[in-house]
């Protein structure tokens, strides 16, 4: 089943990499030759690490690089072998070889070396800033960037194409901070192409960056769509999204003979958590066919799969959602039975277990009270013990 992930950016936010994979990638750097660049060198240099993916088209790869401040920087994403220039989906998953590839963009080259082999790669790169971005910016009435600025904009891949698609759109220039925010914030010429393709021209960048901060993408919009909830205005879809909304669980809801709802009622459903699994362990637990009311209130009171279950475990079977409810209510669950139990207190009813624990008897306590008076008493006479705080 497709999922819908949160955007992810580069630039410091995405290109997890498990530790078996770094300890790989280790390994290969190992191999590497040192190399000591003058402090006149590039914009910035640091490490490369590549995976090739299952269709063998695309290659994730991150960066690992340093500023002249010392802080680290952490960038990583899904590339077509077609933008690494020098560097082939074989090379990159046959025998261990030294590889050097180039990728261009319109703010700088990033040139790398290293090797790569097995499905894995890894490195060295410079990047070497293009001195033209700045006339390039300022023709399309941008200032020009810091180093910094230029910097973030080349490893965002945020070029002319972007800023040319948002004029296209008719959205304002945007100012030299906005285009760096929209950089860092993943807002590029794909991600504002594909969300005007699909009718969403807010003419507002900011609006544009909070959508993408908040997981809207072109995927999610056209998933929403298809499940049928198409024309919704960027809040709804923002509001959607921030309610764990999306496509695959309007799918399993709908599965489960809970379809032609509103928006709004599947983004309350989710909000009282119920979702597809919910809906399932309940019927396997002999709660099938509930109406959506019945669900949401004992999901509300923590009545669940595993609590039904485990006090079917302890004798307690096919009891009705009211009294299961109830019983979640005042505290008895499995283990106070269990606790009851082994206190010499088995089989006692549902209305005794919640009258005892209201007032405060437990295992632990009928134990005490049994062994001070040398016998076991009833439930009552427990009770009345506990309500007066005191052992006779």
């Amino acid at each position: 089943m497709k999922t819908y992930p949160r955007a992810a950016t580069c630039g410091g936010r995405g290109g997890t990499h498990s530790r078996a994979l770094l300890a790989a990638i280790g390994s290969l750097l190992l191999a590497l030759p040192s190399l000591v660049h003058a402090a006149e060198g590039p914009a910035a240099r640091g490490q490369w690490l590549a995976e090739s993916k299952p269709n063998r088209e695309r290659v994730q790869l991150t960066f690992t690089w340093k500023r002249g401040d010392g802080s680290g920087h952490w960038g990583g994403h899904e590339v077509s072998f077609a933008l690494l220039e020098g560097l082939t989906v074989e090379q990159l998953t046959s025998a261990p070889s030294s590889v050097h590839f180039e990728i261009r963009r319109d703010a700088g080259t990033f040139v790398c070396d290293g090797r790569a082999g097995g499905g894995h790669g890894a490195g060295l790169f410079e990047l070497r800033l293009d001195p033209r971005f700045a006339d390039g910016l300022r023709q399309r009435g941008i200032g020009a960037p810091t180093e910094s600025q230029q910097i973030r904009l080349a490893f965002a891949d945020a070029g002319y194409a972007v800023l040319d698609e948002l004029k296209a759109q008719g959205y304002p220039t945007p100012t030299l901070s906005q285009f760096v925010q929209m950089a860092d914030h993943g807002v590029d010429h794909e991600y504002v192409s594909g969300m005007g393709a699909l009718g969403y021209r807010t003419g507002s960048i900011p609006e544009l960056v909070k959508a993408r901060d908040h997981g809207v993408d072109p995927e999610y919009v056209s998933g929403l769509g298809e499940a049928g909830f198409g024309g919704l205005t960027l809040a709804e879809l923002i509001n959607a999204r921030d309610h764990g909304v999306d496509p695959d669980y309007v799918a399993e809801m709908r599965e489960f003979g809970h379809g032609g709802l509103s928006l709004a009622e599947y983004i309350r459903l989710r909000d009282h958590g119920v979702d597809g699994a919910y809906v399932r362990g309940m019927a396997q637990a002999g709660h099938a066919d509930l109406p959506l009311s019945a669900l949401t209130r004992t999901r509300d009171h923590g009545v669940d799969p595993g609590y039904i279950r485990g006090m079917a475990a302890e004798g307690y079977k096919n009891l009705p959602l009211s009294e299961l409810v109830r019983s979640r209510d005042h505290g008895v669950d499995p283990h106070y039975i269990r606790e009851m139990v082994s206190a010499g207190y088995r089989g006692l009813s549902l209305d005794e277990l919640i009258r005892a624990r209201d007032h405060g008897v437990d295992g632990k306590f009928a134990r005490r009270v049994n062994a001070r008076l040398g016998k076991a008493v009833s439930i009552e006479r427990l009770i009345a013990i506990r309500d007066r705080d005191e052992v006779d």
